[in-house]
């Protein structure tokens, strides 16, 4: 009897012991060392002026610049950017672009939680004052999440405030309200090619409306919003980064008073996914 009974309370030690696990998770990067990511885009749009499928294929650059007093210093670029389009003309247009795109570099500072300090500078190229206008969305994923501040277990949930409303909103120039945020829950504990890792799931939901007063004699702007998201990401235990990740999110866009005129309801798909390049020298 007894011996019929010891794989089942080996089974329930390996359980509880899994049950327990738990890890600290901190952004503990290199000062000087560049940490490359494979980026693919695939984004579909349908409704308002334009039916389109679009790819993008990027290699972006993290670059350290500095570790001092409990803050990350960075420098993000694009190493590689490719478009590709279903809609004619696209391809030539955005083809234009890939060069001004690689000049660009978003600097900005982070603790070890990943959590920003200020606004990013943007230079470089001549985009680099219309993405300035980001504000604090193009820090947001530079470092990957906002890591808590408490050791993850499984089945710990956090949440993350997305700042889409502040930037969307400067663009239209205008206000805007916004209720986005990002939730995420700790999966499971494991290994990926070779290194410990914890797998987290991201979920996105929420509405955001921005307004703007029109032009002499026009009518106001209106944009509604509703996003639907979700996604895994599996983060390395030694120095916070993500290894890999997939997410995929919905958009339901709804358009009143914009220059073209009348009303429009568009909805589109984005799918992004994202692997660490050298992880052996990691």
């Amino acid at each position: 009897m007894k011996r019929a009974l010891a794989p089942i309370v080996i089974a329930a030690i390996a359980v509880c012991a899994m049950a327990q696990e738990s890890a600290t998770l901190r952004y503990d990067l290199k000062q000087g060392k560049v940490y490359r990511y494979s980026m693919g885009m695939k984004m579909s749009m349908e409704g308002g002026p334009m039916t389109m499928d679009m790819k993008m294929n990027m290699i972006s650059c993290l670059k350290v610049k500095e570790v001092v007093d409990g803050f990350i210093n960075t420098v993000n670029y694009f190493e590689y950017f490719r478009v590709s389009s279903s809609q004619p003309g696209m391809d030539q247009m955005m083809g234009g672009q890939e060069s001004e795109i690689k000049k660009l570099r978003i600097s900005q500072q982070f603790d070890f939680l990943g959590k920003p300090k200020g606004e990013p500078t943007v230079t470089g190229g001549a985009m680099a004052g219309s993405l300035g206008m980001l504000g604090g969305l193009t820090g947001t994923s530079a470092l990957g999440i906002t890591l808590p501040k408490d050791p993850v277990t499984v089945g710990m949930t956090w949440d993350q405030p997305l700042d889409l409303g502040k930037s969307l909103g400067g663009m239209l120039g205008g206000d805007s309200k916004d209720p986005l945020k990002m939730t995420y829950t700790v999966k499971s504990f494991g290994e990926y090619r070779g290194r410990k890792a914890v797998t987290i799931q991201m979920i996105l939901k929420g509405t955001m409306s921005m307004g703007a007063p029109g032009g002499e004699g026009g009518e106001a702007q209106k944009v509604g919003l509703t996003m639907d998201g979700k996604g895994d990401m599996v983060i390395d235990q030694l120095t916070g980064l993500t290894l890999k990740s997939a997410t995929t999110v919905d958009f339901d866009i709804s358009a009143a008073g914009m220059p073209a005129g009348g009303s429009e309801k568009m909805k589109q798909t984005i799918k992004v996914s994202s692997e660490l390049l050298d992880l052996a020298k990691l």
